[in-house]
């Protein structure tokens, strides 16, 4: 899509150019012909912008469809995240194409009303960073009346370690001091909320 969208700006650039090229070359061929090896420096120019263009615009989307160079991390990277303690995917997960970017996919899970539905995991160039585990309890939610508040746990794969977070209970209810979005939680905190 990238590719029509340049393509058709430069044509719209170009095409004007031609066409001027072309009505001063039928009114006077003679003059026409003596000026252009002054144009010719201006075309090249133009030629050089509209070739260094495509060739940022190719380097570019290499590097978007390249870059990171390992995004194997679906299902098929099961057996490592047995391994490593961390919650699998299944067959009923799907990848989120719509929410997924270049560095960031999303896998959801239709239908859960309470566990894990969401996983992002995040990249860097070459590998892994991080996968973030979403869980929701509607106990939990039901018994502190608010249904937005989610906990979820992040594996860092270059510490190897795992820190738990969760929205806070407290935050944006009037008459309370300022309070923060999200709060970091403890292991058992997080094990309470999954279990209650």
């Amino acid at each position: 899509m990238d590719y029509i969208i340049i393509l058709v700006l430069i044509g719209v650039m170009i095409v004007p150019i031609l066409i001027a090229y072309y009505y001063d070359y039928k009114s006077n061929p003679k003059e026409f012909s003596s000026s252009l090896k002054i144009d010719l420096v201006d075309l090249k120019k133009l030629l050089r912008w509209v070739i260094f263009s495509l060739l940022a615009l190719g380097i570019n989307s290499l590097y978007k469809a390249v870059i990171p160079f390992n995004k194997e991390h679906g299902i098929v990277f099961n057996q490592e995240r047995e391994n490593l303690g961390l919650p699998l995917l299944d067959e009923t997960w799907y990848l989120d194409k719509d929410r997924s970017e270049q560095f960031t996919t999303y896998w959801r899970k239709n239908d859960v009303q309470k566990g894990l539905f969401k996983k992002e995991i995040t990249y860097s160039i070459f590998d892994i960073k991080a996968e973030t585990s979403y869980y929701k309890n509607p106990d939990y939610q039901n018994k502190i009346g608010n249904s937005s508040i989610y906990v979820w746990s992040i594996y860092d794969f270059s510490t190897t370690s795992t820190t738990y977070f969760m929205n806070n209970p407290k935050y944006g209810f009037p008459f309370e001091p300022k309070q923060d979005k999200t709060i970091e939680i403890s292991q058992e905190a997080f094990k309470e909320y999954l279990l209650k």
